[in-house]
């Protein structure tokens, strides 16, 4: 209770005094690029940033969405029009969850938008949007909300996603998005459990200066790789954004 209570603390107080009273002290941590102090961590020893997982969903004026899965034409094409490529799945599908927790492959989905889910048994899964020369240049972010699958044991130890960009040109970079968040964890806790396990949609937030040499002002696909051997996953809100 202790530790709750400390990290509770840091959290309220500090959105309060960001968001409500306009101090800039702790803007840094809700903008994803300053980590939690040592005070809001378990005995008030830090870091503890592994678990700290921010998401965040920018008003309409900073955002692009490219897929928020909003209905099962989004396995084929997404919010642009444009297409949508999946190869090497054992399974897609969009879903929605209950505020109970059921309605997705995964039990206790404690995210209630809408996702693409994704199941694979096969290195090198691939899901690719299709972005024909979109112009990047408004937002620094690449973003989108993950989680894996509860008591799937192809997800034991984690998951890997390689995303990479590729311009009008074809100049491609990649990046792993474990460089830049710690969203792709086996969820802790007992999933047969009824006050076990549980999945939520963490975000995974990609500088779009991490894609070295990739002209953003002409982007033309988007493309999420799973390199494990196997896997289950659900996603949502892959995005720009100007954070």
């Amino acid at each position: 209770p202790e530790d709750q209570r400390r990290h509770g603390e840091f959290l309220m107080s500090a959105f309060f005094r960001t968001f409500v009273g306009g101090e800039t002290a702790f803007a840094g941590y809700w903008q994803g690029r300053q980590r939690a102090p040592d005070a809001a961590c378990p005995g008030g020893v830090g870091p503890c940033d592994a678990r700290l997982l921010l998401s965040q969903q920018p008003g309409t004026a900073t955002r692009k969405s490219i897929a928020h899965f909003a209905d099962a034409t989004n396995v084929s094409s997404n919010d642009l029009g444009l297409g949508v490529a999946l190869t090497g799945f054992t399974m897609s599908s969009i879903c929605t969850s209950a505020t109970d927790g059921s309605g997705c492959g995964s039990a206790r989905t404690y995210s209630v938008a809408s996702q693409l889910q994704l199941a694979w048994d096969a290195a090198g899964a691939v899901y690719r949007n299709t972005l024909n020369g979109l112009d990047a240049s408004a937002y620094d972010t690449l973003s989108f909300r993950v989680g894996l699958v509860l008591a799937d044991t192809r997800n034991t130890g984690g998951q890997e996603i390689t995303v990479t960009l590729t311009d009008r040109a074809g100049r491609a970079a990649s990046v792993p998005a474990s460089h830049f968040s710690d969203a792709l964890f086996d969820p802790p806790g007992d999933p047969a459990s009824s006050s076990g396990a549980k999945t939520t949609l963490n975000m995974v937030a990609l500088p779009l200066a991490a894609f070295a040499g990739v002209d953003t002002k002409t982007l033309d696909t988007v493309t999420l790789a799973f390199p494990h051997a196997g896997g289950a996953v659900q996603l949502t809100d892959l995005q720009l954004q100007k954070r």
